[in-house]
């Protein structure tokens, strides 16, 4: 599962006229039916009937919106969250053609289209998910890697989604005016540093939790053979101990209050952590305390 962004460019004569032009050229691109189809191939047919299958949600009987084209729709909704429901359905229709796929030929009302979520659930999406993730090989290029270990990273959001009864579980953001207008949903992620490959990820609501409680979840699960990389907001103690439990090595952040006891200088210390400042970001003095915990060292 692969993590995009968008690039902003701002070398036009305003910053308002670049946004413009790449919020175009962006919309353009994810609407495209070779796109969306792209999105979809990404998910084998076997995962999808393997989910359907271990969920129970395969159906009895074949219906207009069959699971194993309904179970896509979903994935379409969170790309266009700003589009009504027939509209997604329509790229969802072409986008199946342009794979030589069968797919639904007429298109359904709305009241349909839900029914059809509310028959599948989240439980497939979610085994999908599983499925993805676990499937993903580690990378072949030694960029990906700092003394034979995996890099990996942790950081966390926050995003809207619909304004629903149901999603009211999440909470809404406040503001000085009141709540927000949608629910936000928090997640914590850990991603390969090399490919912005999803490693895992946790999700909870924003009322009456942060980003630390979310994290700890994924730090819980971190993989001996991987060096993670944390900023600042995710240290403490409980932090610490859970994610050094799980026999991952890590390389975190500290905030400058942090009391720490010296255990060794490194006098050469350019030339000890160049590997890793080739990839994260340039060191300028070759005079850097560290902190060694079982053998790795921890710049500060």
């Amino acid at each position: 599962m692969q993590l995009h962004y968008i690039k902003w460019h701002c070398h036009l004569e305003s910053q308002e006229m670049a946004a413009d032009q790449n919020v175009k050229y962006d919309s353009e691109f994810l609407s495209s039916s070779v796109t969306i189809a792209q999105v979809l191939a990404s998910i084998p047919p076997e995962y999808v009937a393997n989910a359907l299958s271990v969920t129970g949600k395969h159906g009895k009987r074949e219906r207009d919106l069959p699971s194993r084209v309904m179970v896509y729709f979903p994935l379409l909704l969170g790309l266009f969250m700003d589009l009504p429901y027939a509209e997604v359905f329509r790229r969802l229709q072409d986008a199946f053609k342009w794979l030589g796929l069968e797919g639904p030929e007429k298109l359904p009302t709305e009241s349909a289209m839900v029914q059809a979520r509310q028959r599948i659930g989240y439980e497939p999406l979610k085994s999908m998910y599983e499925q993805v993730v676990s499937g993903t090989s580690n990378p072949q290029s030694s960029a990906a890697y700092y003394k034979g270990l995996l890099l990996t990273a942790i950081d966390g959001c926050v995003f809207d989604v619909e304004d629903s009864k149901a999603n009211a579980i999440f909470g809404y953001p406040k503001h000085q005016t009141g709540d927000g207008a949608y629910p936000q949903v928090r997640c914590a992620a850990v991603v390969n540093f090399y490919e912005r490959t999803l490693a895992d990820i946790e999700f909870g609501g924003v009322e009456g939790s942060s980003e630390q409680a979310v994290a700890k979840h994924v730090l819980s699960r971190l993989r001996p053979g991987t060096l993670n990389l944390a900023d600042r907001l995710y240290y403490s103690y409980e932090a610490w101990t859970s994610a050094h439990a799980t026999g991952a090595d890590l390389l975190w952040r500290v905030k400058k209050d942090l009391k720490l006891r010296r255990e060794k200088t490194f006098k050469d210390a350019f030339n000890h952590f160049k590997g890793l400042a080739d990839r994260k970001k340039e060191i300028y003095d070759e005079d850097i305390e560290a902190l060694v915990d079982d053998g790795v060292a921890h710049a500060h």
